[in-house]
C-alpha cells in the first residue's frame, strides 16, 4: 500500500532554472543563500551541482559552467559519458532570467517539506500497522514531528546581518515593532512595547494575592488583539467563566443577568479575536504541546498562552519539587521558543517571607527560584499590603484597601518596574490607579514604616 503512492513532490523546472541562474550571475546567490541546502533538491545530480556552486561562492570564488564541470573528478565525468558537460550547458542555455530566484527557491523549499511530511506520515502509518505502539504515543509522535518540520523551515542556522539589526533599531525608534501588546498602555510602556514571542513570563504570588484575577485581566485585554488560550489546571471552566463575566460587567452574576450586563458582555466579546479556555487538571507538557499544535492547525496562529499554574503541571516521576520546577520552567521556555509564542505561567510563592517586616515578595520566595530566575524572561510578583492586615483580623486603612503592587522583579534586557492597580478580587478586575490615590498610598506606607 505504501509503495503505491505517487511520485514524491518536486519541481525539476525550478531546480534547473535556479541552478542555471546561479551559473550565469553568481551575485543572485545573496537572494537565496539562507533559504536552501543541497538536500532540498530532489534530483541527486542537482544536489551535487548546488553543493559545488555554494562551496565556491561561500569561499568568495566565482563559478561558471566550465569551472563547475571541472570541479567534478575525471572519473565522475567519464562515468557520465560527457553527459555532465552537456547537461550543465543546457542548464545555462535554458535560463532566460535571474529575476525570480527567490520564488524558485521557495518552491524547492516547499516541495522538500512536502516530501518530509510524506516520509513522516509513512513512518506513522508503519507504526500504526505494526500494532506495537499505542495510539496515544503515535499521535504524540506525529504532532512532535510536525512541530519539528515547522521549526526547521529555514536552512539550519538563521543568519542576522548588520543591516538587519539596523533595520530593527529603526523599526523600534519609529514604533514599528513585533511586540505582543498587553493592551494596557502603562504596562506596555514599562515593557517598552510589550512581550516578545519566545518569552517565558512568570506571574507569582501567594495564595489569595490575586494571581488569577491579574491573569484574567491580562488574558481579556490581550485577547482583544491577539490569539490567546487560557489553560486552567485548578478551576473548572464554569468557575473561570464566572470570573470572566464579573470582569466584563460591573454587576455580580449572583444578581442575575441584566440588560446592561448582557450588553457589556456582548461589547467585550465582539472585541475579542480569540478567547479560548481549556480545563485540564492533569496537564502534562506533551498534552500542552498537543493542544497548542491542534489549535494552530485549526486557527493558523496563536500568540499567547496562560497556564494557571506551574506547580500543578504534571512532573516526571521520581523528581524532587526543585528538580521538577527546574525541568518544567526550562521546557516551558523551550516551548515558547519552539512554537514562537509568549508563555505566561502563574506560580506560587513560598510562605517564608511572612516573618519579614516588609512582606513584599523577593525573587528568593519563588519555589525553585534559581531555575525560574534563570529560565524566565520576566518575573512579576504581586503584593497586597491589605492582605496581611485582613489575615491578622486588623482594620485596613482606606489608603491600603484594594491596592495591588505589580512588581516586575526581573525583566531581561529591560529595567525592573512597579505599577499600582486598584484590585477587586470579587469582580476579577484591575484598574490602573490614579496619581492622587497612588501618592496617598505611597505616603501612607512611608509614614507607617518609620
Amino acid at each position: 500500500m505504501l509503495n503505491q503512492l505517487k511520485e514524491l513532490p518536486h519541481s525539476t523546472e525550478c531546480e534547473q532554472m535556479l541552478l542555471g541562474a546561479l551559473l550565469i550571475d553568481n551575485e543572485v546567490y545573496d537572494d537565496i543563500s539562507t533559504m536552501l541546502i543541497p538536500e532540498m533538491f530532489y534530483n541527486q545530480l542537482h544536489q551535487q551541482i548546488y553543493s559545488k556552486i555554494i562551496a565556491n561562492l561561500n569561499n568568495k570564488m566565482a563559478i561558471d559552467a566550465v569551472i563547475l564541470v571541472n570541479s567534478f573528478t575525471l572519473e565522475e565525468q567519464k562515468n557520465d559519458n560527457n553527459y555532465l558537460g552537456t547537461y550543465v550547458n543546457a542548464l545555462v542555455d535554458a535560463c532566460v532570467s535571474t529575476t525570480y530566484m527567490a520564488q524558485y527557491a521557495k518552491v524547492i523549499q516547499d516541495r522538500y517539506k512536502l516530501r518530509l511530511i510524506v516520509s513522516r506520515c509513512r513512518d506513522t502509518i508503519t507504526s500504526a500497522l505494526d500494532n506495537e505502539t499505542s495510539s496515544e504515543e503515535i499521535i504524540t509522535n506525529i504532532l512532535n514531528k510536525m512541530i519539528e518540520l515547522q521549526a526547521s523551515y529555514s536552512t539550519s542556522i538563521p543568519i542576522s546581518y548588520a543591516s538587519d539589526v539596523l533595520d530593527h533599531i529603526y523599526a523600534l525608534a519609529n514604533g514599528k515593532t513585533e511586540y505582543i501588546s498587553t493592551n494596557d498602555i502603562l504596562l506596555d510602556k514599562n515593557l517598552r512595547g510589550g512581550f516578545s514571542k519566545g518569552e517565558l513570563v512568570i506571574l507569582a504570588g501567594k495564595p489569595g494575592m490575586g494571581k488569577t484575577t491579574t491573569a484574567i485581566n491580562m488574558f481579556v485585554n490581550m485577547s482583544k488583539i491577539h490569539k490567546v488560550i487560557f489553560f486552567t489546571l485548578e478551576m473548572s471552566t464554569k468557575e473561570l467563566t464566572k470570573k470572566l463575566y464579573n470582569n466584563y460587567t460591573s454587576s455580580d452574576i449572583s444578581d442575575g443577568l441584566t440588560d446592561k450586563s448582557l450588553l457589556d458582555i456582548a461589547d467585550n466579546l465582539r472585541l475579542a479575536k480569540s478567547l479560548a479556555l481549556v480545563h485540564c487538571p492533569r496537564l502534562t507538557l506533551e498534552k500542552l504541546k498537543r493542544y497548542i499544535v491542534e489549535y494552530k492547525l485549526k486557527h493558523q496562529t496563536i500568540d499567547v498562552i496562560f497556564i494557571d499554574y506551574l506547580q500543578l503541571l504534571q512532573r516526571p516521576a521520581k523528581m524532587s519539587e526543585y528538580e521538577a520546577i527546574s525541568y518544567l520552567t526550562r521546557e516551558l521556555k523551550l516551548l515558547a521558543q519552539e512554537l514562537d509564542i509568549v508563555v505566561v505561567c502563574l506560580s506560587q510563592l513560598n510562605r517564608g517571607g511572612a516573618e519579614r517586616k516588609d512582606k513584599r515578595p523577593l525573587m528568593s520566595d519563588l519555589r525553585g527560584s534559581g531555575s525560574i530566575e534563570q529560565d524566565a524572561d520576566y518575573c512579576i510578583c504581586l503584593h497586597r499590603e491589605a492582605y496581611y492586615l485582613h489575615e491578622q483580623g486588623k482594620q485596613v486603612p482606606f489608603e491600603l484597601e484594594g491596592v495591588m503592587e505589580f512588581i516586575c522583579a526581573k525583566a531581561r534586557l529591560k529595567n525592573p518596574f512597579k505599577i499600582l492597580y486598584e484590585c477587586s478580587l470579587a469582580h476579577s478586575k484591575l484598574n490602573r490607579m490614579d496619581a492622587f490615590k497612588a501618592t496617598k498610598y505611597t505616603a501612607f506606607l512611608n509614614e507607617t514604616s518609620k
